[in-house]
């Protein structure tokens, strides 16, 4: 209990002071400490200061990713055979996208430094993308996205009509649904995600592998579940502000 007192001392001191020098570890396989895990990793990786992400409130100013470094680096590995990609070249400026169909709201192609990004508008706006089949039993889903601090996003999972699951994409955290093979429901939150995610672009990646799911952000993982139920298709949801690029389901 004294450490778990300490550890939360500690990122409370961070959050209020920006300086929390704490060094600790855990061997618990729980996602609870694998989430901390993770902030502290990328507190040593990702010193970056405060005025620094406040100065980026533009797509077109943030840092593009190296996606090869995070792959090389981080814990996803995106397969190599491709099911769906989308990296919005072929569409022009303005436009709505070819390979999406849009469910509700509104979303529009914009030109941004050099390359193509989907711009959500609206209150909230659904997109799916046009698969010729069905998911298969092992894929990833993976794709680049701008954050703000008001801009959330959710990816939502169907087996025909039905909704199977749900990701929940915050500033600070993220947040899941999922429905287990044996009906049950599985929830929970990767919290303290504030030095993962930055005020620019982000990687976010989801891993179906028969039944496992884990989940991916700039290339950590922060979520490992098992038992879900299969899916055949996904959408996107979000709300004005949020931009997305680069959209891959690898097989």
């Amino acid at each position: 209990m004294k450490k778990i007192y300490l550890a939360l001392t500690c990122i409370a001191s961070f959050m209020l002071m920006t300086a929390c020098g704490g060094d600790k570890k855990t061997n618990d396989a729980n996602n609870e400490n694998e989430n901390t895990e993770v902030v502290e990793e990328a507190e040593e990786q990702n010193e970056e200061t405060e005025a620094d992400e406040e100065a980026v409130a533009n797509p077109a100013d943030a840092q593009a990713l190296d996606l090869k470094a995070l792959y090389e680096s981080g814990d996803f590995k995106p397969a190599e055979g491709v099911f769906f990609q989308d990296n919005l070249s072929a569409d022009k400026d303005g436009e709505l996208p070819s390979k999406w169909d849009l469910k509700e709201g509104s979303m529009e192609v914009n030109a941004c430094a050099g390359r193509n990004i989907l711009k959500f508008g609206g209150s909230g706006t659904r997109i799916e993308p046009k698969l010729s089949n069905a998911l298969p039993d092992v894929w990833n889903l993976e794709y680049e996205f701008f954050r703000t601090d008001d801009a959330a996003q959710e990816i939502i999972f169907y087996n025909d009509e039905d909704e199977f699951g749900h990701l929940y994409v915050y500033p600070d955290y993220l947040q899941y649904w999922f429905s287990k093979t044996n009906d049950e429901s599985l929830d929970g939150q990767s919290q303290n995600l504030e030095r993962v995610m930055k005020k620019g672009w982000n990687h976010i990646a989801f891993s179906y592998n028969k039944g496992s799911v884990k989940i991916y952000l700039n290339g950590k993982r922060t979520a490992n579940l098992p038992s879900i139920k299969p899916m055949q298709r996904f959408a996107i949801y979000g709300s004005e502000g949020l931009y997305i690029t680069n959209i891959r389901v690898t097989k």
